[in-house]
């Protein structure tokens, strides 16, 4: 009977360790914003404006491409490990949580990459992609972080997330010019249930910049496009 209740105690011990392991140590909610073949680019939700990789492993493992499409909302629990670099990394999913949502994020990547490609002249040899997204209040702080990096890296730019009066106390713009940048400024948003409207520029100085101007932005079948108002260039 003593050999029997010290097995039977042993076994529970056992029990109660591995209970403990699977465990989740924290949990994460944040916006898919880009999907590779190992990773998700995620922007946390809320004021802490994080942006992180989350491995595609553990209970992430079996999910497939179209299930994690950019604007998919990812809650999870996992083992609490990160990795401290930019954008931050975490992994060992252990339970996940999908709901659909709608990738804004690649709306004003598309947005920015039509004004980048305008004029090679203005793009060209550019250092910093400064961009100003303080109007813009469809995004979160991770979301508007995520477009600074993804644009960043699009181009092979240093991003900066800043408007015009903090790049002038930051000496980035001096003497009425952004030596080696650019400038994006969304501006006059109006914001519905569905839809926005906006206008938006680049500029590197006076005699430097490009305007799309009374824009609209609709969210049409779970996917976003928008129609120009019309350009200018000065």
């Amino acid at each position: 009977m003593k050999k029997l209740l010290c097995v039977l105690m042993l076994l529970t011990a056992l029990s109660l360790c591995d209970c403990g392991a699977d465990t989740p140590a924290a949990t994460f909610c944040g916006t898919v914003v880009r999907v590779t073949d190992d990773a998700l680019l995620c922007a946390q939700g809320g004021d802490a404006g994080g942006l992180y990789f989350v491995s595609r492993d553990g209970a992430l493992a079996d999910c497939a491409d179209d299930a994690l499409a950019p604007g998919t909302i990812l809650e999870m629990d996992y083992n609490g490990n990160q990795l401290d670099s930019y954008p931050a990394r975490i992994g060992g999913a252990q339970a996940v949580r999908l709901t659909a949502g709608d990738d804004r994020v690649g709306l004003y990547l598309a947005i920015i990459d039509a004004l980048w490609n305008m004029d090679a002249a203005l793009s060209d040899g550019a250092r910093y992609l400064a961009l100003d997204l303080s109007a813009a209040e469809n995004l979160s702080a991770g979301e508007r972080a995520a477009v600074a990096y993804l644009a960043s890296c699009a181009y092979g730019v240093e991003p900066l997330e800043a408007g015009y009066d903090a790049l002038c106390a930051q000496s980035y713009i001096e003497g009425g010019a952004f030596p080696g940048g650019i400038l994006v400024t969304f501006s006059d948003m109006r914001f519905g249930d569905d839809s926005f409207t906006f206008s938006v520029r680049t500029w590197c100085s006076g005699t430097a910049a490009y305007f799309f101007t009374h824009c609209a932005a609709q969210l049409t079948d779970g996917v976003w496009g928008y129609t120009l108002g019309g350009a200018a260039v000065s």
